[in-house]
């Protein structure tokens, strides 16, 4: 019986003693819940995340009030960030709620809803990167363990300007609903709806949405990406890792879209296609199918082309492999309204076995192509980039002729060595022009250092075999000319035909800095000008004439002297026995250029029906 009751004794004490620590923890919560409503707390607490936040940042933090509790739910107002005397963020409002017992069993940071309105961020590029890379003093540390779970956010009225060097852009009315969980191996990041609208160009963002996951350290994923606006349309999926798998479909891709968001260099014509890559990283096989129609602002929708691709690529530090694009039909005028219109077909070929950093191999192959009112029947190009320097090769044909280029170019050192050679090439066909019909025939060559006039050092030598371009039949041509020194000498250039000869020699100055000379004097003599008027587009004039010009200084800013000595020359409505005329010019090519004009006639008459 006695140690019966030795033992009520003691659980009697224990309960008592059970009841004692139950009620203090219970006074202790209540008494830090109550604490942590306290103006006084609540402002010690603000202080000290202040201060750690500041410690680890180039910028500085402000928070105005830091409310809530201890126990589920923070408040915050008005965060500014501060970086260079310049805002980066600022938010009105963030209100959270997050799961404390999580935390403190070690199982990371769960926000169960996370809400900001009034967001303002404001992101910078400079020669220095990135204003908000420069943000932290310390980096951060790759064996961090914490992991946040943010199961609910949403964000409001937020506005976002992003400023680049040439351009910026002005995002306004941004709202986000989504979720992310980020941890150490893990991130998890689904947008249910993203709508925004950029100030400058008008573009809305009407739904955005889809999931992005990284699993492991490497591998990352997308699904159900989906973005829509007024004219526009894309969507994709794809892994991105050892394997990549991979598909983008654009239905469509508006012209207006396009030009809201690169500027007036965009293209002017509306995409649709399927873009695909599969296969192992080191082999990944790529592929496109696009088509191109006229923009709708452009009025009735029409073609301007189909675009297929295939190839290989290694995706590794430095991309390497082959890409062939065939297209059909092509009309760059609807890519781009500053393009002449044109009608493409062909392929073009890009192999670099060695990564871009190596040799990379081009061909290029076009089934009659015409560009503006310029045609030929084919023309071919192969060649190679070695860093900056570029070795090529280009034929042209027509009907009878062709037209081959060949050359060396080195951007860096300004080394170039060209050859050019026409056999039997109809300039008519090739300039589109019928009045300039006939056979071209010649070898250009140039070569040198240098691409700008004033230091450029380089020789030149032109060769003419008997030719014929419209009524002009040449019978011989040849030039050679060089320059160095700041001056152009022209040593010799004659050219014989059946309606007259040209001669010109001399030297002029390339820069306002070369020495004077000689200058240049050059004479054309014409006893029918009749064809060569035909080729300027006024096959009205006839008569002979002579050319004199004389020409000294230098091309900027040249002073020169044309004599016309013309006999039994006229056009429609107008005859002169003799003709005379002197212009005379100074400073030709400069702001404060000059020139007189004196002339004379004689037994000049007119008649309805003209010469």
């Amino acid at each position: 019986m006695a140690a019966e009751s030795t033992v009520a004794r003691r659980r009697r004490r224990l309960g008592r003693v059970a009841a004692v620590v139950t009620g203090a923890l219970v006074l202790i919560v209540l008494g830090l819940a109550a604490l942590s409503q306290t103006a006084a707390f609540r402002d010690w607490l603000r202080r000290q995340v202040l201060t750690r936040l500041n410690a680890n940042l180039v910028g500085r933090v402000d928070v105005r009030t830091l409310g809530g509790n201890l126990f589920g739910r923070l408040v915050v107002t008005d965060v500014r960030l501060v970086h260079a005397d310049a805002r980066v963020l600022a938010i009105r409002r963030v209100a959270a709620t997050y799961d404390l017992l999580t935390l403190l069993r070690g199982g990371g940071l769960r926000i169960t809803s996370l809400d900001a309105d009034g967001v303002a961020l404001q992101l910078v590029e400079d020669e220095h990167g990135w204003n908000v890379e420069h943000l932290t003093s310390t980096p951060q540390d790759e064996d961090a363990t914490l992991t946040v779970d943010l199961h609910d956010l949403r964000v409001r009225n937020a506005a976002v300007r992003i400023v680049r060097p040439g351009r910026s852009w002005r995002v306004r009315g941004l709202e986000v609903a989504g979720a992310a969980r980020f941890a150490p191996n893990d991130v998890d990041v689904t947008i249910d709806r993203l709508t925004f609208e950029e100030a400058g160009s008008g573009i809305r963002i009407e739904e955005m949405a889809g999931r992005l996951r990284r699993d492991g350290e490497t591998a990352w994923t997308v699904e159900g990406l989906r973005l829509r606006t007024a004219d526009s349309e894309l969507a994709g999926e794809g892994t991105f890792g050892a394997e990549v798998a991979a598909s983008a479909r654009v239905a469509p891709l508006a012209a207006r879209d396009l030009r809201a968001l690169l500027g007036p260099d965009a293209p002017t014509s509306d995409w649709r296609g399927e873009l695909t890559a599969r296969g192992p990283r080191t082999a990944v096989v790529v592929g496109a199918d696009v088509q191109a129609t006229a923009s709708r602002d452009a009025g009735p929708a029409s073609s301007v082309g189909r675009l297929r691709l295939d190839g290989t690529l290694d995706l590794h530090a430095t991309p390497a492999g082959e890409v062939r694009a065939s297209f059909e039909d092509v009309d760059l005028a609807g890519v781009r309204s500053q393009l002449p219109a044109s009608d493409l077909t062909g392929e073009l070929e890009l192999g670099a076995p060695q990564g871009i950093a190596g040799p990379i191999r081009f061909r290029l192959a076009l089934d009659a192509p015409r560009v503006g009112t310029a045609a030929v029947a084919s023309l071919a190009a192969t060649g190679h980039v070695r860093g900056d320097d570029v070795d090529f090769e280009i034929t042209a044909t027509d009907a009878a002729g062709k037209a081959h280029v060949a050359g060396e170019v080195g951007r860096t050192t300004e080394r170039f060595d060209v050859r050019v050679t026409a056999t039997d090439l109809d300039p008519g066909a090739l300039a589109g022009r019928p009045a300039l019909a006939g056979t071209v025939n010649g070898t250009l060559t140039a070569q040198g250092q240098g691409f700008v006039l004033a230091t450029t050092t380089a020789a030149a030598s032109l060769a003419i075999a008997p030719s014929r371009v419209g009524g002009v039949a040449i019978a011989s041509g040849a030039a050679t000319a060089r320059a160095g020194g700041g001056r152009l000498v022209v040593e010799s250039a004659t050219a014989s035909t059946n309606v007259g000869t040209a001669e010109v020699s001399g030297d002029l100055g390339l820069a306002a800095e070369a020495t004077r000379s000689g200058g240049m004097r050059g004479v054309v003599r014409a006893s029918d000008l009749r064809p060569l008027a035909t080729l300027a587009g006024r096959p009205d004039l006839h008569g002979a004439a002579t050319v004199t010009v004389n020409a000294s200084g230098h091309v900027a800013a040249l002073d020169a002297t044309a004599e016309l000595s013309a006999r039994g020359v006229g056009g429609a409505g107008w005859r002169a026995a003799t003709l005379a005329a002197t212009l005379t010019g100074r400073g030709l090519g400069s702001t404060h250029a000059a020139a007189e004009l004196h002339g004379s006639a004689r037994a000049t008459s007119r008649s309805a029906t003209g010469a």
